[in-house]
């Protein structure tokens, strides 16, 4: 769509017509001149428009005080006039004097009943469904909204970890094949007997070994007594469909009944990608399979890849950037196996490679012992009652998963019996709103379960470095924000809270949708147009949250350099232009060319220049029963429009922007983004949520 500044286009068409109608032959009926056009710039200002609207005064009092005679042989003046004033309106806000009202501004605009009535009572309604969040602002006035640059920060990320995750596979690969090598180096030179070690070698291949056969790895890489056991994990893997425990995890049990290869699917941007299908199923699968502590085989196995990960440490910036994304693990991973059983494989005694292990320097600092319990067990060879506890329940991950504050929130529901659900997010973040209208919980439970979640932390107790996923969730808190006390009345009411966490809940399962591979789930055992300047959402701190948070995220993941720059450009130039709104100052000519052009510059941050694809939906799975064998899915469908009457200047002005369409369901399938597409599509599409209901035009 060709796009040109609406005051430029109202100059070319002042000056192209006004010299068409000063050309004309004179009439033949004696006439007082005329007043005459005035000079102004091309670029027209606020100071030529006033000289403008000077001029039709005058124009209009010339005109009133001819004959009907007179009047006739004037009327290409005469509408000249009327088109330049039309055109003077359309390059600024409506004012009283126009004659403006917000109710034939909405009849122009073909909207149904239920959505004026909508705007009468609540000031803000839900329109039709668009493709993209940057389509309705082709029409102004516009209502930029922290949901449409929100899901531009998404679609921008995406693209971006995306990238990071494709260069990602070689690394996994490359490491882990050096991991394995330096093991067979190891046990060369092993004091201990290769009956000690054996076992555990054999299961450190037979774990890793299908995720590397499905990043490329050849079968002859592995000794010959794994191969077919290894190549019978990557057909379950793949198929992706049953239940089982393999034989060598033991027994069923409580914690452990079965391995679910039905998390093994590709979801989300890794079904897309065939190189990111194997990575997507050989991550998963590293992330499932348990080493427990209290087992000798499995300990041996991750001692032997710990102590071999110590040696030819090349893993360490693969899990960092992760760690600075995501925060801590739900369990310990490859690199606290490599500091608890460094140097352990060197030195020979009477006890196995198990029972040293258990008494290693490193895994007795980590798991909290006393230095008495710590010394005796180093000079008694005897675990101390605390240490024996522990082995129970302590158990490592080649590729642990990351424990996100909704996950651990989601858990200790579930722990008290109680179904997760969405708002419980919105809750956390701080929406009272959310808060009085969870279904599963009652107020008292929920601050029970935020209490269990996130317990006071003790006095001298160090502080984590907030992750990238934490700063996200405080650029959502934002929405939850009391408002400013000059905005608009609207910003209080009901409808608009319920506006804010469909914002924050369509952001929060975007997010966890590009994170569906890392993160835990909790688990039960056109043309030229002339357009009007319109209005910013007036929440600053969110504007200035989110430009933070594309600092941080610019420097984590090294990709798409030009949109993130200008996504922080834009965050930043809204959050100024908020501040300025709610001290209702007018925009300058620079601000209203930059909001008449916020289509474009959304889009050109999504990476969406040309035709406008169909491809917004996204789907996640954040909670999964496994009695029952359903999920809680969360997703956002396409966009929606969203009108407003903003007040301004003793009127309200009808605008309009985007917003994110936020669902969550129960789901015994887990679902690609097309197959998400397609059921949005069908006649059995899940509604959207209850508390968002009243506030739908039907």
């Amino acid at each position: 769509m060709i796009r040109m500044a609406p005051r430029r286009l109202l100059a070319l068409l002042v000056l192209t017509c006004g010299g068409l109608l000063y050309a004309e032959t004179p009439a033949t009926v004696a006439v007082p001149p005329a007043p005459k056009m005035p000079a102004f710039s091309l670029r027209l200002d606020d100071e030529d428009i006033a000289v403008l609207e000077k001029w039709y005064a005058e124009h209009k009092a010339w005109e009133e005080k001819l004959t009907p005679e007179q009047k006739a042989s004037q009327q290409s003046s005469i509408k000249y006039r009327e088109s330049t004033m039309d055109m003077m309106k359309a390059a600024r806000l409506p004012r009283s004097t126009d004659g403006y009202s917000w109710q034939q501004a909405a009849e122009q605009r073909k909207l149904d009943a239920h959505i004026i009535e909508q705007l009468s009572r609540d000031k803000i309604a839900y329109g039709k469904s668009v493709n993209q969040s940057f389509e309705p602002y082709r029409e102004s006035p516009v209502f930029i909204t922290s949901d449409s640059l929100l899901n531009g920060f998404h679609v921008l990320f995406e693209d971006t970890f995306h990238e990071y995750e494709l260069r990602q596979v070689p690394e996994l690969r490359k490491n882990l094949e050096t991991v394995l090598t330096q093991i067979r180096e190891n046990l060369k030179k092993s004091p201990f007997p290769p009956t000690d070690t054996a076992p555990g070698w054999r299961l450190a291949q037979i774990v890793v070994g299908p995720a590397l056969a499905l990043l490329g790895t050849p079968l002859d890489f592995f000794d010959a007594d794994v191969r077919d056991e290894i190549q019978a994990q990557v057909s379950k893997i793949k198929t992706a469909a049953v239940g089982e425990l393999p034989a060598w995890l033991g027994a069923p049990t409580n914690e452990l009944p079965f391995l679910d290869y039905r998390f093994c699917k590709p979801v989300g941007f890794y079904a897309a990608d065939p190189k990111l299908t194997d990575y997507f199923r050989a991550v998963r699968w590293l992330q499932m399979v348990p080493f427990r502590a209290d087992r000798d085989v499995e300990l041996a196995a991750i001692g032997l890849l710990g102590y071999g990960a110590d040696q030819k440490w090349q893993l360490g910036e693969y899990f960092r950037t992760y760690s600075a994304l995501l925060g801590p693990t739900d369990n310990p991973g490859l690199p606290e196996a490599s500091s608890d059983f460094s140097n352990l494989l060197r030195n020979h005694t009477d006890e196995t490679w198990a029972s040293k292990m258990r008494r290693s320097e490193g895994w007795l600092l980590r798991h909290d012992l006393t230095d008495d319990e710590r010394k005796r067990l180093l000079s008694e060879n005897k675990l101390p009652p605390k240490a024996q506890e522990l082995l129970a329940k302590i158990q490592f991950k080649i590729i642990p998963g990351y424990l996100l504050p909704d996950t651990v929130l989601f858990q200790k529901t579930v722990d008290a019996q109680h179904e997760p659900e969405g708002l419980l997010v919105a809750a956390m973040l701080g929406s009272s709103y959310a808060r009085n209208h969870l279904k599963q919980v009652t107020p008292a439970q929920f601050d029970s379960a935020m209490a269990e979640s996130f317990p006071k932390p003790l006095r001298g107790e160090p502080e984590r470095e907030p992750s990238l996923y934490d700063e996200y969730l405080n650029v959502l808190r934002a929405q939850f924000v009391p408002p400013a006390n000059d905005a608009p009345a609207f910003m209080r009411s009901e409808a608009w809270q319920a506006k804010s966490c469909q914002a924050a809940l369509s952001g929060w399962s975007q997010m966890r949708h590009s994170f569906t591979l890392q993160s835990v789930i909790s688990i039960r055992s056109g043309g030229i147009s002339i357009d009007t300047p319109g209005f910013v959402e007036p929440n600053p701190e969110f504007f200035s949250r989110l430009a933070d948070l594309v600092e941080t995220t610019r420097r984590l993941l090294n990709g798409k350099r030009e949109r993130w720059d200008a996504l922080a450009a834009t965050a930043r130039r809204l959050e100024a232009l908020s501040h300025k709104q709610l001290r209702q100052q007018p925009w300058t000519r620079t601000e209203v060319d930059f909001i008449t052009h916020y289509d474009g510059s959304l889009a050109y941050i999504m990476g969406l220049i040309g035709p406008v694809p169909n491809d917004a939906p996204r789907w996640a799975e954040v909670y999964r029963n496994q009695p029952k064998d359903y999920g809680l899915a969360v997703g956002v469908g396409r966009p929606r429009i969203i009108y407003v009457l903003y007040p301004w200047n003793g009127m309200e002005i009808l605008c309009q922007g985007s917003v994110m369409s936020y669902y969550e369901y129960h789901s015994k399938e887990r679902l690609t983004d097309a197959e998400w597409k397609q059921l949005l599509d069908s006649p059995q599409a899940p509604a959207q949520p209850d508390w968002l209901q009243p506030y739908l035009a039907k």
